[in-house]
């Protein structure tokens, strides 16, 4: 998959973090290989400062937009990005901001998990598990669960559009 951040387009690289590419020319910006120890994988996400790739079982780390350089290893499981706010997924759900040195500062941890999937529509979060789907209002500092629903199927994805919620089961049933 590929992503945008900034003025570069990384393409993810299976066992090595993405190459950057000049967004507009095609030029190589930077490609790393192996220099974080054989890490990476086909998740990405970024925002135009910094981009989150796969580390090991839904571990991300966090790089450097510019110069593609790891500066958090292991940070959290698969985030959600919206500006320079991070929606981390796993056992808990939690919030960080990107501070103006490129670190993160945690806002908010709430014990609602979303070990299979997270993302976020308006002002919710949607997050999955193998219980079923929670719609979480995000608020300043916390989040509140609004609703759930409970499946007999694992929810392993959500899409969010048309104003409606799409859950899709590990074995490709779509509620």
């Amino acid at each position: 998959a590929f992503t945008i951040s900034g003025d570069k387009l990384l393409v993810a690289g299976g066992r090595s973090v993405p190459a950057a590419f000049d967004l507009k020319t095609g030029e190589e910006l930077y490609y790393h290989l192996s220099a974080s120890g054989k890490t990476g994988g086909a998740f990405t996400c970024a925002n135009n400062k910094v981009f989150f790739n796969h580390h090991r079982e839904r571990k991300t780390s966090m790089y450097d937009s510019e110069s593609g350089n790891r500066l958090l290893a292991a940070v959290g499981e698969y985030p959600v990005v919206d500006g320079d706010d991070f929606y981390f997924s796993g056992k808990n759900i939690w919030k960080t901001e990107l501070n103006p040195e490129n670190k993160l500062d945690t806002i908010w941890n709430e014990d609602i998990s979303a070990c299979n999937d997270l993302i976020k529509a308006g002002n919710c979060l949607y997050a999955a598990d193998s219980a079923g789907i929670k719609a979480i209002r995000i608020q300043e500092n916390g989040a509140e669960i609004i609703w759930s629903y409970k499946t007999e199927k694992n929810i392993e994805r959500l899409v969010a559009a048309n104003g409606k919620l799409i859950a899709v089961s590990k074995d490709g049933t779509i509620l």
